[in-house]
């Protein structure tokens, strides 16, 4: 008797054991009117912005990714049945054949899916073995990073080939996109960002340092507010909306691409820069610029925090945002085609933050007849909601005008024109 119990007893283990082996692999099927959602920016390996503020659901802190969208996106030959629950195609040189029905060897974790009719969406570990790659969820930054294990993603090898292509020097190039994800604003999604706080004491003195810099959807635009605090000074306050087209083959009326208002800066051709309450608008493309020799970069950062600018990799700069977090960087030499700048911010207790802004001189040359323009009214004296705010009487206006556009008149050559109306505080005279 002693032997059978013996025996029933390690019957049972092992099949206990056999049971929750199998459970790792079972799929958990979720409802989406269950779940949260997040706004996450997807990216590849090699930094190639693949989404931008796309939505992922969210279950029990883990995220679920789209597999349709990616593998349109990635070009990825594979496939799913809905009725079969069952992945099919072939990637690296291999078959992939992976059913949701019966578990795998090769899967141990729990597959978690949510079937919409329009999307499939499913863990980072089961779209990282099916895709053959690594998923980096980066949970504070609000952004996944896609890394393939063997061989380039299709697009990336396909995006190596196309730059390899020879174009003749007068020949007028178009953007053609075969795949485009419209971009999403909201009413309202809650702010994201960071905050700082600093505080220095000795015998004599002590000072503190707040600083709050979010970002969010408002109204259906994109918001950063910048909140400034120390012991010396008020509340700086700093809010911009600013709204770009969904997609880089629609415009707004007139041809605009991307408009800002609130607290806004702008620099122009002439490497002048402005800041203030107001508006400005653009339809040229981002971070495109005709402007040969030299060029001015002005942000918004964190306030009070100390500023550097490299470019391809080398200090050219050093500064100190404003207390509304202003930095500007005047007579930055720049050379034809693509510049890499990146602009790196210091707090005061080793806190850092990145921006990189890449400045395209001269390769992208408007067509014959093509028309390009940008402008804005901007009252320099006066911010949003700080004391100098725009219903703020006792201060003067001092409202500064501007348009600025070019006209390609052929293949090399494009002409352009700047017009300035600004008001002088001193002399109260318009230029």
């Amino acid at each position: 008797m002693v032997f059978i119990t013996h025996r029933l007893m390690s019957f049972v283990l092992i099949v206990s054991l056999m049971l929750a082996w199998h459970s790792k692999a079972d799929t958990l099927r979720l409802e989406p009117e269950s779940l949260d959602f997040e706004i996450y920016d997807v990216f590849l390996d090699d930094g190639l912005l693949l989404f931008e503020s796309t939505d992922i659901y969210v279950y029990e802190g883990k995220v679920l990714l789209p597999f349709n969208t990616l593998v349109s996106a990635l070009e990825i030959n594979l496939s799913y049945d809905h009725q079969l629950q069952r992945f099919t195609g072939r990637l690296n040189s291999k078959d992939v054949d992976l059913s949701l029905l019966s578990p795998v060897d090769a899967i141990n974790w729990p597959v978690l899916v949510v079937d919409t009719k329009e999307q499939l969406f499913i863990d980072p570990l089961t779209l990282g073995f099916l895709f053959d790659m690594d998923v980096l969820v980066e949970v504070n930054e609000l952004r996944v990073v896609l890394t393939p294990k063997l061989e380039p993603f299709p697009l990336q090898v396909r995006i190596a080939r196309v730059q390899r292509k020879v174009v003749a020097q007068n020949e007028s190039v178009t953007n053609n996109y075969d795949f485009i994800v419209d971009d999403q604003y909201r009413m309202f999604t809650p702010p994201s960002g960071a905050v700082s706080l600093s505080l220095t004491a000795n015998q004599t003195e002590q000072d503190y340092n707040v600083n709050v810099n979010t970002y969010n959807d408002l109204f259906y635009h994109s918001a950063n507010l910048s909140l400034s605090k120390n012991e010396a000074g008020g509340l700086t306050k700093r809010l911009t909306l600013s709204r770009d087209t969904s997609n880089p083959t629609d415009t707004f009326i007139g041809g605009l691409t991307r408009y800002s208002f609130g607290d806004v800066s702008s620099s122009n051709n002439d490497g002048r820069s402005l800041s203030g309450a107001g508006l400005v608008f653009s339809s040229f493309e981002n971070r495109y610029t005709s402007n040969f020799g030299k060029i001015t970069i002005d942000e918004y950062v964190t306030a009070n925090w100390s500023v550097e600018l490299y470019q391809d990799g080398f200090l050219i700069d050093t500064g100190l945002a404003s207390a509304d977090g202003h930095i500007v960087f005047k007579d930055v030499n720049v050379n034809y085609g693509s510049n890499r700048f990146e602009i790196k911010t210091y707090g005061d207790f080793g806190e850092t933050q990145n921006i990189i802004r890449n400045v395209l001189i001269g390769n992208n040359l408007l067509r014959p007849g093509e028309f390009k323009y940008a402008g804005g009214i901007v009252d320099t004296a006066h911010s949003l909601f700080n004391d100098n705010g725009i219903l703020n009487a006792e201060d003067d206006y001092a409202p500064t005008v501007f348009f600025q556009s070019e006209f390609g008149l052929n293949h090399t050559t494009s002409l352009g024109l700047s017009v300035y109306f600004e008001k002088d505080l001193e002399t109260d005279l318009t230029n």
